[in-house]
């Protein structure tokens, strides 16, 4: 009975610790994740992260702590039966500490190899899933059959080698361990005298079961510095760069406990350069303007011109390399990234949904909402031909609704929230031109009192906005107005969108 008791404390005792230490260091590595930087979302794989959090924990939970128990187990019970035997047992054990060595060193880095290959697995697995309309529609499902099963057989060969190593080491082990019964019968029969009968008895017995422990004792030390090297994997995510999220600086400008710090809604970029990262090139050069309150400015240029990566910087998702950016004369890196970003609102061009109910607005539910009823009028103009009500269901990042009815859904969150300046990233981009006529026509009178910074590739969307700013190679251009009207096309490009529109 008092064995089953201890028993049940010990195990106990090892699944609360595990649990308790489990939870710890899943929440520590959540929150780091959770406040990386984009670029470390930029270069690392989605599969990278999974396994970080799945199959990584999972030995933390199960292996962990049962293999740390055997070991001390083990390792106790070979010392205490050992007396008889102190000479034998010493030599024996260096001989299995030199086969343990060279079995750990093999078995750790086909463990770690292991664990490495399962990433790419995963990424492709979540990659597939993400694009299995795209894969069937083009007719490549054996293309992709073909890179998962390669990706496998990548992750399955050091698993098999790992085992053979298990081979390797029962067969060294049981090898050289069947000199130490012998050994033991020999050392009985030179001191028959000596030894009664029980006593030879027990010492054969262990004697044959030696090996079997002191192989288990190397194999379970191994599995645990091996399952330690999950934790290695998961400590290396808890260093990762971090957000300053709640970082306060003291501004001269305003208090640091004023909350309706954003008055107006002006906005000036100053010799702004920014880089994805220390070891790229910059993305923007030498950025300078100004948007006074309440104006409405358009940014218009190629593809890669740097129009995206200036609504970034703005939210500090990256960071300026050079020069700033002020926001009613308060420089934007001296604001905690929570009061910055909780004082802007964008509709990015491929908006991402949580699952759940319809969710109008990103800081209170629509049911906590007190819906003026102008506020009911607009947004039930937008989204009538969309959603029956407004529990209708939202898959995972929205996938059972378009790309455009996303865009509307930010949209209807941006009427909602009501901040002074709203950044438009090709927010219509996915839209009809009818509907795109019918938003503009909102947007000129629900936001007019804002400031709004709209990148757009159609013309007539930004036409009568009170700035058109061209980027080229991320350089600022110039104003579109002075460069159509120097070869005197401003009036014919301006009827000639109206007209479209």
């Amino acid at each position: 009975m008092l064995s089953v008791f201890f028993g049940v404390i010990q195990f106990s005792w090892l699944y609360y610790g595990s649990l308790q230490a489990s939870k710890k260091l899943y929440y520590q590595l959540l929150i780091r994740v959770i406040k990386a930087p984009l670029r470390f979302f930029d270069t690392t794989p989605i599969g990278r992260i999974l396994n970080k959090f799945s199959k990584d924990f999972e030995v933390i939970d199960i292996d962990l702590g049962l293999f740390l128990h055997n070991v001390i187990a083990n390792d106790g019970w070979c010392c205490n039966s050992n007396k008889q035997f102190v000479i034998a047992t010493i030599i024996f054990v260096i001989i299995y500490m030199i086969i343990g060595t060279l079995y750990s060193k093999a078995s750790r880095e086909l463990k770690r190899l292991d664990s490495t290959t399962k990433s790419p697995l995963y990424s492709q697995y979540t990659e597939t899933l993400n694009g299995i309309t795209t894969i069937r529609a083009f007719n490549v499902t054996e293309q992709f059959m073909s890179e998962m099963l390669t990706r496998l057989d990548n992750n399955i060969r050091p698993f098999y080698f790992l085992w053979m190593a298990n081979r390797w080491l029962q067969i060294w082990t049981n090898g050289i361990g069947a000199f130490f019964p012998f050994i033991a019968g020999v050392m009985i029969l030179w001191k028959l005298q000596e030894i009664n009968a029980s006593l030879a008895g027990l010492s054969l017995s262990f004697s044959m079961t030696f090996t079997s422990q002191i192989m288990w004792s190397i194999r379970k030390f191994t599995q645990l510095e091996m399952s330690l090297n999950s934790i290695e994997r998961i400590v290396e995510f808890l260093n990762i760069q971090q957000e300053n999220y709640h970082e306060v600086v003291k501004v001269k400008e305003r208090k640091s406990s004023e909350k309706n710090w954003l008055m107006n809604g002006n906005i000036k970029f100053e010799n702004l350069k920014v880089k994805y990262a220390e070891d790229l090139e910059h993305v923007l050069h030498n950025i300078s303007f100004e948007i006074n309150g309440k104006e409405k400015i358009g940014i218009v240029g190629r593809t890669g011109s740097g129009k995206s990566t200036m609504s970034l910087s703005l939210f500090r998702f990256l960071e300026a390399s050079e020069g700033k950016i002020f926001i009613d004369n308060i420089d934007i890196s001296k604001l905690n990234l929570e009061e910055l970003r909780s004082n802007l609102t964008i509709i990015p061009q491929d908006p991402i949904l949580f699952s759940g109910s319809l969710p109008l607005s990103s800081s209170k539910s629509l049911n906590n909402h007190a819906l003026t009823a102008e506020d009911s009028n607009v947004t039930s103009e937008l989204l009538i031909n969309i959603f029956s009500n407004l529990d209708t269901p939202i898959s995972e990042g929205g996938n059972n609704l378009s790309q455009g009815q996303r865009q509307l859904l930010c949209l209807a969150r941006a009427l909602l929230k009501k901040t002074k300046i709203i950044i438009m990233d090709e927010a219509t981009a996915k839209i009809d031109f009818d509907m795109d006529e019918k938003i503009q026509k909102m947007i000129r009178n629900e936001f007019n009192d804002c400031t709004i910074v709209c990148i757009a590739h159609r013309l007539q969307t930004i036409i009568d906005y009170d700035k058109i700013l061209v980027l080229d190679q991320g350089c600022s251009v110039s104003k579109f107005y002075q460069m159509c009207k120097q070869s005197g096309d401003f009036e014919k490009l301006k009827s000639l969108a109206l007209k479209q529109s």
